[in-house]
């Protein structure tokens, strides 16, 4: 509705028809497929590798638990981050699109860069939050990511174990190493996506 105009401002029209609309397209050109991959690949190879060896397979997951409670760990409570981060995004848009609209008012008046105050006070506020939350999930993002790719820790001595006691064949014992080891790595995306999913519910609650 035309109305909706009316009580919406510049920046936050902005926001809406760039951002939001890049988000949303993001979202379903892109996130989507690679959802399904990062589920799907895993969940096959999985199942493939199980019909080999049970044991085996579970070895291979073993770390995928732990690595998923500590990004649930480090990305908690981050709703408000979210929000926080969409409000001053917004207030960066409407403070530079003023200012462009005031160009000519302070060409006028041989005003300099010193009357972007409101300008660069927006921009900074989106560095140090963007470094707030970096700082905040760091260590969770290193240890989702090492977790996830460190699971020949467990495949390999499980492995040599069921070997040396008759379980297992060296061909078998080949193959988890090598299948065994990249089963995981496309959850990796799952990180990201994740992300994406909370700064997007919050976008567009």
């Amino acid at each position: 509705p035309t109305t909706w105009f009316d009580g919406t401002s510049p920046g936050q029209l902005k926001k809406a028809l760039v951002e939001d609309v890049d988000a949303l397209e993001n979202a379903v050109a892109h996130q989507l497929p690679d959802l399904a991959s990062a589920i799907c690949v895993p969940l096959v190879g999985f199942v493939a590798l199980a019909s080999v060896d049970w044991r085996m397979a579970l070895a291979s997951v073993a770390l995928v638990p732990i690595a998923f409670g500590v990004m649930a760990f480090a990305m908690r409570d981050m709703g408000e981050q979210m929000a926080a981060w969409h409000a001053a995004e917004q207030q960066a848009n409407e403070s530079i699109l003023e200012f462009l609209r005031g160009i000519v008012v302070l060409k006028a008046h041989d005003r300099d860069a010193s009357s972007m105050g409101r300008v660069r006070n927006s921009i900074f506020a989106i560095r140090d939050l963007a470094g707030a939350m970096t700082r905040r999930t760091s260590v969770g993002y290193t240890a989702f990511f090492t977790l996830l790719s460190s699971n020949l820790v467990v495949v390999l001595p499980v492995g040599v174990w069921l070997h040396r006691s008759g379980g297992l064949s060296q061909a078998d014992l080949v193959l988890f190493m090598l299948l065994g080891f990249g089963l995981t790595s496309s959850l990796l995306k799952l990180l990201f996506l994740f992300g994406d999913a909370q700064m997007n519910a919050v976008r567009w609650e």
